[in-house]
C-alpha cells in the first residue's frame, strides 16, 4: 500500500490519494488480487459519458444502451 505523507495543499493530497487508489489497484492486479473495478464497469461510465456528451451536442435526450 502506498503512503502518503500529509499536505498542506488539499487539492494536491487529493490528487495523490486517487493516483495513490489507482497504482494499488494495478499492483494488486499483477498480484492476482481482484480489481476494484472490471472493464465491463468502465464500458459502462464512458457509454454514459457519451450519452451526456451526445445530449448536450444536441440539445435533446438519449436513451441507454447507445446504438453503435
Amino acid at each position: 500500500m502506498i503512503v502518503i505523507p500529509p499536505i498542506a495543499d488539499r487539492k494536491i493530497r487529493f490528487a495523490l490519494v486517487g493516483c495513490g487508489r489507482i497504482a494499488n489497484n494495478h499492483f494488486g492486479a499483477l498480484e492476482k488480487h481482484a480489481p476494484e473495478t472490471d472493464g465491463r464497469e468502465g464500458l459502462k461510465s464512458l457509454e454514459l459519458l457519451i450519452a451526456m456528451y451526445l445530449s448536450a451536442r444536441d440539445g435533446r435526450r438519449v436513451s441507454l444502451p447507445l446504438d453503435y
